[in-house]
């Protein structure tokens, strides 16, 4: 099983690479933009939402996405401190 994740992570993670580069051949006068902050805190107020109405549903729902976002508060750290660091001393 982690062996099947880590395969897909990384086929995705190449497959984006190539995509993008693809993307940016063919069409030289693309941009790529992120959305602005307000638009990315209404995405995850909406995405907080819609998951808890799913927890509110279902005792084993509500378990995993507890578990989840348990996970991710820890990980989010050391993101923080190791890829985000690291692509930022790149600049």
């Amino acid at each position: 099983m982690r062996l099947s994740a880590f395969e897909m992570y990384a086929y995705s993670y190449h497959e984006s690479a190539v995509n993008l580069a693809t993307l940016q051949r063919d069409y030289p006068n693309v941009q790529i933009k992120t959305f602005p902050k307000p638009v990315m805190q209404a995405l995850r107020e909406a995405n907080d939402k819609l998951l808890s109405e799913f927890a509110s549903r279902d005792p084993l729902t509500k378990e995993i996405i507890e578990s989840q976002q348990s996970y991710l508060k820890m990980v989010r750290h050391w993101t923080q401190i190791s890829d985000q660091a690291y692509l930022n001393a790149l600049e």
